[in-house]
């Protein structure tokens, strides 16, 4: 549905006076109409799924406010990852559930948002000052052990009723949308669990586009928030400030284990399928067969710009998935290959930094070339080389800062290092 479908000039310009910050994040967001949806909720691919109908019943400053709660779902990173969100239910001992976790949410967002006077639509969750600059987490963790007080989740979870209702609760947002539904679409997940995650597992390409998309929309909002120091951006700071780092040793880890093996059907002879069934008393089925033994390629950076301590961190992610499924090799290189090393084989203390600069591209591309078959490939290099990067399929990059000029031409798919 195209952007502007969804009549909201008015309701944008004001969002745009009250809160720059919400109102460019809201520009961003493709609005498309959904029967499906009761009301209206953003998912992880930044698509705004509306009731047209409930939508047209609010007030012109409740639909303001609406638009300012759904943005701050994306202000506040949640419609990314609820990974989180889980450790939090597994430190209580209890099963992951959606409908507190947005409570949570709301109850964060809603206590900002009336702060600097928005207008939410009559009985969402209630805005409280103890939640002010709390991160989504933390209400959570209080939420949950609100619950254990009265009697566990199936009585407890009943306490939770008089903070209100989640106008936009995403359990069951656009079932018919294929780029997932509700709060944390498109989050990676092996079947639809109220989040909206796909019915298989990313490949390590999707999920390397994935992790670069959401690092471009998280500088998108940086920037929205540096370029409106407002009241209302200082409160939503607070709580981003608190978990702004990217966890670049869980997209590595992710990035390793989403490289699959191919796998093919195996069907039994077709001459032997009878007397196979009667000795099994069963019927023989096709099975599926790996046929092959992925292979998967560390570039590491030795001209000198990388420490060792990083060297290390990066190498003991590896080594410690590192198994007979997948044919790991790390090659180390500057302006040529210098080495290529099993992980069991390197550590830090054996790696020569030889310094000087002079990083060739080259070499890299000379190497995929020789050995004619990879499954995915991963970088650990500062960026700086002289002469120019390309694209290389299938992989991803790990940068210690950013560097623009790398990015441009090896693609989307880098992750900047934060400690």
């Amino acid at each position: 549905m195209a952007k502007d479908t969804l009549n909201v000039s008015d309701e944008t310009l004001l969002l745009l006076k009250k809160a720059p910050a919400l109102g460019f994040i809201f520009m961003q967001l493709s609005p498309r109409e959904d029967k499906n949806v009761p009301t209206m909720g953003v998912n992880g691919s930044l698509r705004l799924l509306y009731n047209k109908e409930w939508f047209s019943k609010l007030s012109f400053n409740e639909r303001v406010g609406v638009l300012a709660h759904e943005a701050s779902h994306v202000l506040l990173e949640h419609v990314f990852e609820d990974r989180s969100y889980r450790s939090v239910f597994w430190k209580h001992k209890m099963d992951y559930d959606p409908q507190i976790t947005n409570i949570a949410m709301d109850a964060v967002i809603n206590s900002i948002l009336e702060k600097h006077g928005f207008k939410l639509p009559k009985g969402s969750i209630k805005a409280e000052d103890k939640f002010l600059r709390m991160s989504s987490e933390e209400v959570l963790d209080e939420l949950l052990n609100q619950v254990k007080q009265q009697g566990g989740k199936g009585k407890g979870k009943s306490a939770l009723s008089s903070m209100g209702d989640v106008f936009d609760d995403h359990s069951n947002f656009g079932k018919s949308d294929k780029e997932g539904d509700g709060e944390g679409g498109s989050g990676s997940g092996k079947e639809k669990d109220g989040k909206g995650k796909p019915s298989r597992d990313m490949t390590a390409e999707e999920a390397a586009k994935r992790a670069a998309e959401v690092e471009k929309i998280r500088q998108r909002i940086r920037a929205a928030l540096s370029a409106s120091p407002d009241g209302i951006s200082a409160d939503f700071e607070a709580i981003i400030s608190k978990n702004k780092k990217v966890d670049w040793r869980r997209i590595l880890k992710n990035a390793i284990t989403s490289v699959k093996a191919k796998e093919e059907m195996k069907y039994p002879n077709r001459h032997l399928i009878s007397v196979q069934a009667l000795q099994n008393h069963r019927v023989i089925y096709g099975k599926k067969r790996k046929v092959n033994v992925p292979k998967v390629l560390f570039f590491l950076d030795v001209s000198g710009s990388i420490s060792l301590e990083l060297c290390e961190e990066f190498l003991a992610v590896v080594r410690s998935l590192d198994n007979y499924s997948k044919d790991f090799s790390i090659v180390t290189f500057d302006d040529h290959i210098t080495g290529t090393f099993k992980p069991s084989e390197m550590r830090a203390d054996k790696i020569i930094l030889t310094g000087g600069g002079g990083t060739n591209w080259q070499p890299i591309l000379n190497y995929l070339e020789e050995i004619g078959r990879y499954d995915f490939c991963i970088l650990l290099t500062d960026g700086y080389f002289s002469s120019s990067v390309s694209k290389i399929p299938r992989s991803l990059a790990f940068l210690p800062a950013e560097n623009q000029e790398f990015t441009d031409h090896f693609g989307e798919r880098t992750i900047i290092i934060q400690d």
